[in-house]
């Protein structure tokens, strides 16, 4: 098996009868360790840097692609108030402390992205998921155990959930992510997802994934593979390129 090439991905019907559009970008054979980075970190200092001066967290949170988000949880019957969309967390944690603190190059490329484009962005670490991942409903009898929480607590049925092939809920909704497919710097191969919502138009996803591909390319240089998918109302792969060590 190639485990990029035959990496498996699916998003179920009424995910995307709900306009949910999502990308992902499979990277295999990186070094997820911190180098040169030609300029990503006045990239990120400057971003940070406007959108605390020039942008308040109200006006940010009402924002029609995060709004998106949460009226994509009232159409799924979710109730639960402190499930926030990734990208306003991200808002929340900056204008808490004024900054956000560097994890790893992958992680801070996709959360500049979602900074940035006010989408939500994620990653998986291939390596400790077992099969490929589908995005669906579900029925109750998922497990899901946050990152840096140590409960492992059932998922109320009705909500959507990207499981792996185990069943093992990798992230609940678009908010929160699952301990055991965090991103590391021990991560070699990755998926990278970027998530829509029936308000962002689906070039939108397509633009987020092109500058996460391009400065990944800065911070971690070729890697070995490559895979670019796009799963929109067609509720088909719109969009393939897999090529050795191409990122073009």
């Amino acid at each position: 098996m190639n485990l990029i090439d035959d990496f498996e991905l699916t998003v179920d019907d009424p995910l995307v009868e709900a306009g949910v559009v999502v990308g992902f970008l499979l990277i295999g054979g990186v070094k997820n360790q911190v180098r040169k980075t030609r300029g990503f970190e006045s990239f990120r200092a400057a971003l940070l840097r406007d959108l605390l001066e020039n942008n308040t967290l109200a006006d940010l949170a009402a924002h029609p692609y995060l709004s998106g988000y949460r009226e994509l949880h009232d159409r799924f019957g979710v109730s639960d108030r402190s499930l926030i969309p990734s990208p306003e967390s991200l808002y929340a944690i900056l204008f808490k402390h004024g900054d956000l603190r560097p994890i790893n190059p992958i992680v801070d490329v996709y959360n500049y992205v979602a900074l940035k484009h006010r989408l939500s962005c994620g990653a998986h670490d291939i390596d400790n998921l077992s099969g490929g991942i589908a995005l669906r409903r579900t029925t109750g009898d998922e497990l899901f155990k946050p990152l840096g929480r140590g409960t492992e607590r059932a998922v109320p049925a009705g909500e959507y959930v990207y499981v792996d092939g185990a069943n093992r809920v990798i992230c609940r909704l678009e908010c929160k992510q699952a301990e055991h497919s965090a991103v590391s710097e021990a991560t070699s191969n990755v998926v990278i997802i970027v998530q829509g919502n029936a308000s962002i138009p689906t070039p939108a996803i397509e633009d987020a994934m092109t500058e996460i591909k391009s400065l990944l390319q800065r911070s971690l240089g070729e890697p070995a593979a490559l895979r670019r998918e796009i799963i929109s109302t067609s509720a088909t792969a719109v969009e393939v390129t897999t090529a050795p060590g191409a990122y073009a």
